[in-house]
């Protein structure tokens, strides 16, 4: 619940706050950086708080009332900044916006199997070590810090073309991380290298969906679509089992490293279909 109520405010808060595209796509780049960096630190500190008792780990959770005093006595109600765009409609949401929010939702089912099914894709490739797959998911974090920060750079280089990229990057990432599972040939850090760019590829689209939706719905309206894009990163999460499912039935492979070969040629095919859907939009930013 926190973390549903958190997401959609902040971005809805830099929308609100700020016009300039170039402060809105940095903003959004640092505060998802920020998100990554909370994973890591608060994976680290619960670690700790676990080797004095289970119960203790719960205590990070107290992080989140100096949180609540930063964000309930410190921070001032932004200055609601009004946009005229004469493609904007009021009161609506255009149906451009479902179709970002399902790109997103698609893009976190296609690289979630890389952190929720890695422990069991390195056991059967030999690798039982917890800490090993601990540590996947600090690189898949770290790959998102690093594309996060970077992302103003690439938002203005590429345009609506980072949405079929971020797809042809998680297609590498998953082919990667299948190759590095390979029971008969693992390889550790293969599959570190896929975690990373898997992270890139959810942060390139959890960036791009934001600034994408702020061009076409009119401010009084963007909360409600910040809240359908959190709600697609929840859904995209919840979805990926059925899809690990799906994935042994059309295949008909036991190895859950199957799952990733799976997601990869539907992330390759949804490259396709993004970029279909940037040309038929228009390209234009």
């Amino acid at each position: 619940i926190g973390l549903g109520t958190i997401m959609p405010l902040s971005n809805a808060l830099v929308l609100a706050a700020f016009s300039d595209e170039g402060t809105r796509s940095r903003l959004i780049g640092v505060g998802n950086a920020m998100l990554n960096v909370g994973t890591i630190v608060t994976n680290l500190l619960g670690g700790f708080l676990c080797a004095i008792s289970w119960q203790s780990t719960f205590l990070v959770y107290a992080l989140g009332i100096v949180l609540f005093a930063l964000s309930a006595f410190a921070m001032k109600e932004p200055a609601h900044v009004e946009e005229e765009n004469a493609e904007r409609k009021k009161g609506s949401l255009p149906a451009v916006t479902f179709v970002y929010i399902v790109f997103f939702l698609l893009m976190c089912v296609m690289t979630q199997p890389v952190i929720v099914y890695c422990s069991q894709v390195l056991a059967e490739a030999g690798i039982t070590n917890a800490m090993v797959s601990a540590f996947m998911v600090s690189v898949f974090s770290i790959g998102g810090i690093i594309i996060s920060l970077m992302f103003t750079g690439l938002f203005k280089l590429l345009g609506k073309m980072l949405l079929p990229a971020s797809f042809v990057v998680a297609a590498v990432a998953l082919l990667v991380c299948f190759m590095g599972g390979n029971p008969q040939d693992s390889n550790v850090i293969l599959y570190g290298v896929g975690a990373a760019l898997a992270g890139m590829a959810l942060l390139m689209v959890t960036c791009f969906t934001p600034m994408a939706i702020s061009q076409v719905v009119a401010p009084e309206m963007q909360s409600t679509a910040m809240g359908f894009v959190s709600f697609a990163m929840g859904g995209g999460t919840f979805l990926s089992t059925p899809f690990a499912q799906l994935a042994g039935i059309v295949t008909g492979a036991e190895t859950i490293g199957t799952v990733l070969m799976f997601a990869a040629c539907c992330s390759g095919a949804l490259a396709l279909v993004a970029v279909a859907f940037v040309f038929l939009s228009g390209r234009k930013k």
